[in-house]
């Protein structure tokens, strides 16, 4: 299972705790889960954006500045109608983000120093940090099916 920190985009989580009030919590139960936090582990950043353009020029600088990264857009505007019947009777702007993605050993410390750096880069374009999650780094049989759980910070 894997962990997402609070926010309010994450199109390929499979499973969401907004419970999480810290790093070190998500960090805490991601060991709980069985994930080694001493071997390297994928987290993805997730920076909101205010549009499209803005989008583009977040993830142009945090790739000149060596991040790799993926911009990802929620045509509902990260409005979840659930199990709504009724057709939504209002419209929503898209939610744009961009999702930078770093192999590493997961530690509070460096987990805050990045987040410092990427709200950094993406302020001069309105861009906000949303949290951070993982699918962790555990090869579960679930894997085999395509199937993975990540957890939100």
């Amino acid at each position: 299972m894997g962990l997402v920190a609070p926010g309010r985009l994450r199109s390929h989580a499979r499973a969401m705790n907004d419970t999480f009030a810290d790093d070190q919590e998500v960090l805490n139960a991601l060991a709980a889960d069985g994930h080694d936090l001493e071997s390297p582990m994928t987290i993805d950043f997730f920076l909101l954006a205010t549009d499209e353009p803005a989008a583009h020029e977040m993830a142009e600088a945090l790739t000149a500045a060596g991040y790799d990264t993926e911009i990802e857009c929620d045509e509902s505007g990260g409005h979840d109608h659930g199990d709504d019947e009724e057709p939504c009777d209002h419209d929503h702007d898209p939610l744009w983000a961009v999702v930078v993605s770093v192999e590493m050993v997961p530690t509070a410390a460096e987990i805050t120093r990045l987040q410092g750096i990427f709200q950094g880069l993406v302020e001069p374009f309105g861009g906000e940090l949303d949290g951070w999650g993982t699918v962790g780094n555990l090869e579960e049989d679930g894997e085999e099916d395509g199937e993975d759980d990540e957890v939100d910070a």
